[in-house]
């Protein structure tokens, strides 16, 4: 039968993805602590997790080669039997492109080809690609929260030779930017995936939460305690009588044309947008405005913001 939808209480799946360097396991510890309770890593960096065990309480298990997809399934089960709360795996990558992940299993399988009865209707994406859906379904099913990180790598498109050009010319390929390294479309698996650059700047590259938007932050433990906020569903029954979305509250401000206009939101809104886990990142943006605009008095927000 067809029913009401209702939100119940929603488990985040987090993605940060990044070149070396770029803060990706610090990053992913911050957002634990920020989120609570209990937290296993899944470390396939050599223990690196550890160099940051005083950024919150973890327990960790090292995961050494071969990075099977069947290993990393294991280590999951392991975590949800043990009853953690948020498991971090760091990283991904390792099954699709390190030791024993995905692609050595296709190299090994087409080695294999030629070799035994059927060899030559033989897949030899066709395992490997199971264990993959499989590993898929396991992160999706955790009974809990789950951050993961991606190494990334340059992508390539090849793009046709001007017109002007001699016939035949061969396209050239172009850089379009970077994709996490993991299976093409690993995007979807993910409630939300930041992409963080050298200075540990994270920006959305997918983000399901409404939270983020097109800036760019640095992430630490008060962005856990904002999806932590999102992902409890007690404050639904309060947003849905304010009648206005995350982001239509900041389309407000930055309608505001001068100061009158920005004080007589304020004081018309402030009191429902309280009521939502995004009162901080509104009252900012409301400071922000009023910089903007450069006029004086200033409204008078009281004690409720904070920065």
């Amino acid at each position: 039968m067809f029913q009401r939808a209702r939100r119940g209480k929603v488990a985040l799946r987090l993605a940060l993805c990044g070149q070396s360097g770029s803060g990706k396991t610090y990053s992913a510890l911050l957002v634990a602590a920020g989120l609570g309770g209990r937290v296993a890593v899944i470390d396939t960096e050599q223990g690196s997790s550890e160099l940051y065990s005083g950024l919150c309480e973890f327990d960790v298990l090292r995961l050494d080669p071969p990075y099977s997809p069947q290993r990393y399934v294991w280590a999951l089960s392991e975590a949800a039997r043990a009853g953690y709360e948020l498991c971090v795996v760091d990283s991904l990558t390792q099954a699709w492109s390190g030791e024993g992940g995905v692609l050595s299993m296709v190299d090994a399988a087409r080695d294999a080809k030629g070799t035994g009865r059927g060899a030559a209707t033989r897949d030899p994406w066709g395992e490997p690609i199971r264990a993959h859906y499989q590993l898929m379904h396991a992160l999706a099913a955790y009974p809990g929260h789950v951050i993961v990180t991606l190494r990334v790598r340059t992508q390539w498109q090849l793009v046709s030779q001007p017109f002007s050009q001699a016939q035949g010319a061969a396209p050239r390929a172009v850089r379009v930017g970077l994709g996490p390294e993991q299976r093409p479309g690993i995007e979807c698996e993910f409630t939300t995936v930041l992409e963080l650059s050298q200075n540990h700047v994270a920006t959305a590259i997918k983000d399901r939460t409404g939270l983020f938007g097109s800036r760019a932050e640095r992430l630490s433990q008060a962005t856990g305690s904002r999806l932590r906020r999102w992902l409890d569903a007690d404050w639904l029954a309060g947003a849905a009588t304010t009648g206005f979305t995350f982001q239509s509250a900041l389309d407000s401000i930055a309608a505001c044309g001068t100061m009158p206009s920005l004080t007589r939101l304020w004081a018309r809104s402030s009191a429902a947008w309280k009521q939502t886990p995004w009162f901080r990142e509104l009252s900012n943006a409301v400071w922000e405005r009023m910089r903007l605009l450069d006029e004086q008095p200033a409204p008078d927000l009281g004690d409720w913001v904070e920065g």
